[in-house]
């Protein structure tokens, strides 16, 4: 998990420099070192790598630091990330190997009550930031912010003991020391001895890897469908859910007015602002669907019923509970469409035969006889 300062005594994560050095460590000992039977050794065989806020040097670290069997899964991980573009997909090369890619990329959006807009500090070639942010007016209850965010993972492996996991989540608009920072994950450790996977934050006991309880760290698939239920679970929806409810307020709060002449006018903008917002937040929704419909039809038979039937199950509802949430703001998109046409003032009437007669006199000039010289 590198981090953008200098070295620090007591800091959280790793600085570039130190971050490249751990990537270039020999991944497995020597052969004959003693290290055969050793209880930890399905661990080793396990990479766990969270980078939060993925920016241009860390990829290209990520990048130079990869096997050749690895760098094409990695530059599909950066490539959809970089885009916003929602997968969840199973991808089988053809390398000769039992090897496999598993992807997904779940962008959503984010309401935070800010004072200021949090703008991202990562820049397209452009200059343009990577990741949106606007401030909403039409809550106005305090001021209020909403920002493009995403969570992707891939994980890559030549079989399924030797496997990888990159995750990466969008966070410049939360404060130091929030729950997917890094810090935070490195406080975790300290106060216990077992060991962490960054990505989803789990703890699990040191040297068990017999245990049942690992199994879903031992079982790339069952890894994979386990994080994709947990970030439906405790991120996409809850957020999404505290924008269909801040949405809701605020159109009942401009229900219950009656507005007259400037309220009138103010009402008309906070729907022009309803307007603006709500359609990418639906279209956003929709994508996330159509992946997770995607995922369904493709490459579920991929994944064991032993692996697939929990985390499947609830994985599911909280794609349902996504629909219903999309269907909520489409019911709030027409009405606001419905409210701007009725409360926007009619345009002033013109009359076409004072028009027609005032117009060419309202344009006439003094003329002058012209004087024809012979």
């Amino acid at each position: 998990m590198p981090e953008r300062r200098r070295s620090k005594p007591g800091r959280a994560g790793l600085t570039r420099p130190e971050f490249r050095r751990e990537l270039n460590k020999p991944r497995f000992p020597p052969l004959g070192d003693g290290m055969n039977g050793d209880e930890n050794r399905v661990v080793e065989d396990r990479k766990f790598i969270y980078i939060p806020n993925l920016d241009a040097p860390e990829m290209e670290t990520l990048v130079n630091t990869a096997t050749l069997t690895q760098r094409d899964a990695v530059l599909n991980l950066f490539h959809h990330h970089i885009h916003l573009s929602p997968l969840i997909e199973v991808q089988i090369p053809c390398t000769g190997f039992r090897a496999f890619n598993l992807y997904m990329h779940l962008p959503y959006f984010v309401l935070r009550e800010h004072m200021d807009l949090h703008r991202d500090p990562r820049v397209r070639r452009n200059g343009t930031p990577l990741r949106g942010s606007w401030t909403v007016r039409c809550i106005n209850a305090t001021p209020t912010c909403l920002y493009d965010a995403q969570a992707s993972v891939a994980v890559f492996g030549i079989e399924e003991r030797i496997w990888t996991a990159i995750g990466t989540m969008d966070t410049f608009f939360e404060p130091p020391g929030s729950r997917h920072s890094v810090k935070h994950h490195h406080d975790r450790r300290k106060t216990s001895r077992d060991r962490q996977d960054p990505i989803s934050g789990r703890m699990y006991p040191q040297g068990g890897a017999q245990n049942s309880e690992l199994s879903s760290f031992s079982d790339p698939r069952k890894y994979f469908l386990a994080l994709l239920e947990q970030w439906m679970r405790i991120i996409v929806v809850p957020e999404y859910r505290v924008i269909v409810r801040k949405m809701q307020e605020a159109a009942t709060e401009t229900d219950d007015s009656k507005p007259h002449g400037r309220q009138m006018r103010e009402l008309s903008k906070r729907n022009d602002d309803f307007l603006e917002h709500l359609p990418m937040i639906i279209d956003r929704i929709s994508e996330t669907l159509d992946a997770w419909d995607t995922f369904k039809d493709e490459d579920i038979e991929y994944f064991t019923e032993k692996s697939k039937n929990r985390y499947l199950k609830n994985a599911r509802g909280s794609f349902r509970k996504l629909n219903q949430y999309r269907e909520k703001l489409q019911n709030l998109e027409s009405a606001a469409k419905a409210k701007n046409k009725a409360v926007r003032p009619p345009p002033r009437a013109t009359n076409p035969e004072v028009s027609e007669d005032v117009s060419p006199r309202l344009q006439l000039k003094p003329t002058h006889p012209q004087r024809i010289r012979t």
